[in-house]
């Protein structure tokens, strides 16, 4: 991801099986950073309109498993993200 001046920098690194591309889901936007994998990936494209339009039992069980588990990883990227402000305040 760009940062100031022109340098870029590594934000993070996800594990294998890890999901990305959920704020820009849920905002109905654009990525906030990019990402670029060290070795080779295999990465599966969730359409977004094609899972809300699904109103099968379980099209239902994985919504509400995968909404779960979003507001999970954005609670935890914010505590993250608070106690690394806070420790710049120090």
């Amino acid at each position: 991801m760009p940062l100031s001046r022109k340098r870029s920098g590594r934000i993070s690194t996800l594990p294998a099986g890890a999901a990305f591309g959920e704020m820009g889901m849920l905002e109905g936007g654009v990525r906030s950073a990019d990402i670029v994998a060290e070795t080779d990936v295999t990465c599966y494209v969730l359409h977004y309109n094609k899972l809300w339009s699904d109103t099968s039992e379980s099209g239902i069980s994985v919504r509400q498993k995968l909404m779960t588990n979003i507001a999970k990883g954005l609670s935890h990227k914010l505590r993250q993200a608070t106690l690394e402000i806070k420790s710049l305040k120090n």
